[in-house]
């Protein structure tokens, strides 16, 4: 008999008479339970440090079980993270697929619309509490491996979202109301609030955010309803300790003597570094965080990596160097904006000044959310640095700039840092449906239905 570690051989007719040995095969439940250890043993590992960053062996030794026998299960490293990462994500928007929004168009009346967009919100969000660090991983590990999945297993399901729609918004939405643009604004709502519970390591409050977007998509769709109490208003953002925006710089390079070599080594030192920007965003797009490394960022920017080092103290200071610039952009332009005389317009003044903001925004998150999201998301160390030092000082001082233009055209209900929140998750996701799902935004157009919704929606 043939030793197969305690397992009794099965035995089979041959296919050329007598009998063979069949490969012994351990029972389908012990083989069902230890896929599952390794899928959740490399979702934790992949969350933790990204596709680049994590080995099979690292997964194997977090499963308990031979890396060789890990491969019977999953063929690559690429495999098995589309499956711990983009089937549970599938499996999660499959969830929040499923709700059943019929009671929205068959709600007797404004309040009792309210009472189940606040019960659809809390799913949607609650779930999104789970699947924001999943969506996050699997876009941003690399370029093309997040494209594949996005294509293959998301786009699908939030078209289908956008397709549900117009049944739950019919008898009670304006007729000018996108649901496509509806679903955006809200799931990246959801985004942006689970992203700040995620990163900050801080309980997120479902019911009181869904009742805030709850409002602000019930007015933003159907205008002003008439006997609905209104959430109160949150109170203006708190900015104290709040760090600045450009917390990371990198060291100037040494200017060498004389005043005229001063000034040439200066401008040379200049283009030196935006080269080497504009070379490391090619390679995180291509790579993100974890697979683009120093030396290659250089060699495509036409330097050493000596030199690269002399500007950036690190390649995560680099990173934040790109994002953070790019974010005091569109933070000057937002306060700048906000300090316009609101109050002193007309409706249609209004509208055609946010509708430019919107533009703006949408055009600029266009080319900053692959880059932001790979920061953030590449490795998780990295990206509570990012999310506390650029991305949440952004957002609250925006809010807080909202909250300041709204009183006194803006109806009860209305609150600055949920309308911040909400757009700026609505660019970002707009934003990875042109990046990864190959449409082209059409800016104009979706600047002007997100301009309707968000204006009504703290307008009334």
């Amino acid at each position: 008999m043939i030793d197969v570690g305690g397992i009794d051989p099965v035995r089979v007719p041959s296919l050329i008479g007598g009998e063979r040995l069949a490969e012994p095969r351990a029972p389908r439940a012990e083989a069902r339970a230890r896929r599952a250890r390794i899928l959740a043993a490399a979702r934790a590992r992949f969350l933790e440090n990204g596709l680049a960053g994590t080995s099979t062996r690292e997964i194997a030794d977090a499963a308990a079980v031979p890396e060789s026998s890990m491969f019977r299960h999953f063929a690559t490293k690429d495999e098995l993270f589309e499956e711990a990462i983009g089937g549970r994500l599938e499996e999660l928007l499959h969830e929040a697929r499923a709700y059943d929004v019929s009671a929205l168009a068959t709600a007797a009346t404004p309040a009792a619309r309210l009472v189940e967009l606040r019960r659809m919100h809390r799913h949607y969000l609650e779930v999104m509490e789970e699947t924001t660090p999943l969506l996050g991983t699997v876009v941003f590990a690399e370029r093309e491996a997040g494209r594949r999945v996005y294509r293959a297993r998301l786009q699908p399901l939030l078209d289908g979202m956008a397709e549900m729609s117009p049944a739950a918004m019919r008898g009670w939405a304006a007729a000018d109301a996108d649901p496509a643009v509806m679903i955006q604004l809200a799931f990246g709502g959801y985004l942006v609030f689970a992203a700040d519970a995620y990163f900050r390591g801080v309980p997120l409050d479902h019911e009181r955010v869904a009742a805030r977007i709850a409002w602000l998509i019930q007015y933003g769709v159907a205008g002003r309803t008439s006997g609905v109490e209104p959430p109160p208003r949150a109170d203006a953002p708190d900015l104290t300790g709040l760090p600045a925006l450009d917390v990371v710089t990198a060291p100037e390079p040494d200017p060498g003597p004389g005043p005229g070599r001063q000034r040439r080594l200066r401008s040379d030192a200049i283009a030196n570094r935006a080269r080497l920007a504009d070379a490391a965003r090619a390679e995180f797009f291509a790579r993100g965080l974890g697979g683009a490394t120093t030396r290659e960022i250089a060699e495509a920017a036409g330097t050493t990596e000596s030199a690269l080092y002399r500007h950036f103290g690190s390649k995560e200071q680099l990173f934040a160097h790109a994002v953070a610039d790019r974010l005091r952009d569109i933070a000057a332009e937002g306060l700048a904006a906000a300090r316009t005389g609101f109050a002193e317009l007309t409706d249609d003044g209004r509208l055609a000044l946010l509708e430019q903001q919107h533009l703006y925004y949408l055009r600029v998150i266009e080319e900053t959310a692959p880059l932001l999201g790979a920061a953030l998301f590449s490795e998780r160390a990295v990206g509570q640095r990012c999310w506390a030092e650029i991305v949440r000082p952004f957002l609250v001082r925006m809010g807080a700039a909202t909250h300041a233009a709204l009183p006194p055209w803006a109806n009860a209900g209305a609150d600055g840092q949920t309308v911040i929140q909400v757009a700026f998750g609505g660019y970002v996701l707009l934003a990875l449906d042109g990046y990864l799902g190959g449409r082209p935004l059409r800016h104009e157009e979706l600047a002007a239905k997100i301009t309707r919704v968000l204006y009504r929606g703290m307008a009334g």
